[in-house]
């Protein structure tokens, strides 16, 4: 345990107060873009219960092999009862707690000035999350630092107002192929005596392509189970800006998924996107009262970002509700076969056979789970977590969006 992994403390100003170096147990799942977490179990006489139990108590884990740590965040949770001889502090990723921050439509205005209908963003899946976080971060004034935008990932639209990131940047992770790690920047006392600033590091991750076809005949997978689902919508009507007689509507047929899936599939649903077209309306209002060439210009540039904002809208729904072929691969680690830098990491594209079907899967979850009598388990896990609980989480949770968007309209 010691030489595979650690288990660092640091309190609320992220000044690093110790180590769990000999904890009773320890459940950490890894996950890409969805929250991890670990459950650390440790004895009620620990000399580092005092510290987890002061409120703001942050903790970060490493793992022999991947750079940087596989989870930091704050205790979120501490459970323990009169008869245990232990204590099992759970810790939620930082990656949560940014998510739980609300996007404004005017980021950058004052609350009483929130002049537009909605944020509205296109543009390259890194571009558009780390524009989102950024602006959040310092409307709060919180110590996150956004790293540089690559623009990396799909070519997306965005738009939201008053709704939770996770409901903004979660579809836009996931169809953009790009992953997202807020990792701890702590307090360090440098050799002069003064102090760097502490924070969090925001950063996303482009997924690689593991170079080795994983097979249960092999022995690498232990368990597999495979679902695959048709079509939930293969049409599309879209309603732009405009209210009543006087609003835009525009459509979009997934002719590919309605020639693969046969007319048995057909299924049409509506976009509810009323902010869409408002800088073309004002600009088209503009050209109308005074045609000349600024006017022109203007219309111009807003028509081609209305066709823009129109193209990624039909993108993310043809994406959200396209057909989906899930695989849950669970792996041995070997000596083959290991998580890290060198061999998998959460995100990446794995090829995978299982009986007679081939594809490729993310890894979307690892779990390190440690006890005194087995020792270190890694577990990586290929695929979409397939369990109902998950199912219905991820039900509830588009719901809960749907609701809170009209509840902010």
């Amino acid at each position: 345990m010691v030489s595979a992994v650690r288990i660092e403390v640091f309190d609320k100003t992220l000044k690093r107060v110790g180590m769990i170096g000999a904890p009773l147990s320890m459940k950490a799942s890894i996950r890409h873009n969805s929250v991890s977490t670990v459950d650390v179990e440790i004895d009620n006489d620990s000399p580092r219960l005092p510290d987890l139990l002061t409120e703001g108590a942050v903790i970060q884990v490493f793992y022999t092999g991947v750079t940087g740590p596989i989870i930091s965040g704050p205790v979120t949770k501490l459970t323990s009862t009169m008869l245990g001889r232990s204590v099992v502090v759970t810790v939620t990723d930082q990656f949560a707690m940014i998510l739980n921050l609300l996007g404004w439509p005017n980021p950058a205005n004052a609350l009483t000035a929130q002049t537009s209908l909605n944020d509205d963003r296109s543009g390259p899946a890194e571009t558009i999350v780390k524009g989102v976080i950024q602006a959040a971060v310092t409307r709060l004034g919180l110590p996150y630092t956004v790293a540089p935008d690559l623009g990396r990932g799909t070519v997306l639209h965005g738009s939201w107002r008053m709704i939770p990131l996770a409901d903004v940047l979660l579809p836009i992770l996931g169809a953009g192929n790009v992953g997202l790690s807020v990792q701890l920047r702590p307090l360090v006392t440098r050799g002069d005596g003064s102090q760097g600033s502490p924070g969090w590091a925001v950063d996303c991750y482009a997924p690689r392509t593991y170079p080795r076809n994983l097979t249960d005949t092999a022995g690498t997978i232990t368990d597999w189970t495979l679902e695959r689902v048709s079509p939930s919508a293969t049409r599309w009507v879209l309603g732009a800006v405009g209210t009543d007689t006087a609003r835009r509507f525009y459509s979009n047929v997934d002719t590919a998924a309605e020639t693969l899936w046969g007319p048995a599939n057909v299924t049409e649903r509506f976009i509810d996107a009323s902010s869409i077209g408002t800088d073309l309306v004002t600009a088209e209002n503009a050209y109308a009262a005074t045609p000349n060439a600024t006017t022109q210009a203007a219309l111009t540039a807003a028509q081609q970002k209305f066709n823009t904002d129109i193209f990624g809208a039909f993108i993310n729904a043809q994406k959200e509700r396209g057909a989906v072929t899930s695989i849950q691969v669970t792996l041995s680690q070997t000596n083959t076969v290991q998580y890290g830098d060198a061999g998998l990491l959460r995100g990446d594209m794995v090829p995978v056979t299982a009986g007679t079907v081939t594809l490729n899967a993310v890894l979307s979850e690892c779990t390190f789970t440690w006890d005194n009598q087995v020792g270190l388990v890694v577990t990586p896990i290929v695929g979409q977590v397939l369990d109902s609980a998950r199912q219905l989480s991820r039900f509830i949770n588009r719901l809960r969006r749907d609701v809170h968007l009209q509840q902010v309209k």
